[in-house]
């Protein structure tokens, strides 16, 4: 994410984002690559297209009613939950629940700092989740005898 695909952003969706926000996405943590794809975006194509789609039909994220033009789409998580920022409370960062949509969203975390760390805690324990899945596998098939062996 650059300062030019930024401006376009904003200009696009008629927004001003956060300072704090702009500099997390212009100083993008290396070690967060794996959030690129869920849970903190950084592809400013997927961004735009995503917050236009859901102010222009906010049905298209389970039958939402009304998608407020406040509201900026960062991320999700890969479940069918959004995660974005309300332009008109500055500060948190809130997770948006597919099977309750016109429910108050939670927050997940205090500021986009916070936010990251949260990430990385998220990012740590798909990670861990992985590892464990690969090993048990590596000791089912470890244990598992040909069919025609029996005892």
């Amino acid at each position: 994410m650059n300062s030019t695909s930024l401006l376009n952003m904003e200009q696009v969706l008629d927004i001003r984002l956060p300072e704090n926000l702009r500099q997390l996405w212009l100083a993008y943590p290396e070690d967060m690559a794996a959030a690129r794809c869920d849970y903190f975006s950084d592809d400013p194509e997927w961004l735009l297209g995503q917050n236009q789609m859901l102010r222009e039909d906010p049905a298209s994220f389970f039958g939402m009613t009304a998608w407020p033009a406040h509201y900026i789409v960062i991320g999700e998580d890969g479940n069918g939950n959004a995660f974005f920022v309300d332009l008109q409370r500055p500060g948190p960062v809130f997770r948006l629940d597919h099977a309750a949509p016109d429910q108050p969203a939670l927050p997940v975390a205090a500021s986009p700092a916070e936010w990251i760390l949260w990430v990385r805690a998220r990012l740590a324990e798909d990670e861990q989740n992985a590892a464990q899945l690969r090993e048990n596998e590596a000791k089912r098939k470890a244990a598992k005898k040909p069919w025609w062996k029996f005892w």
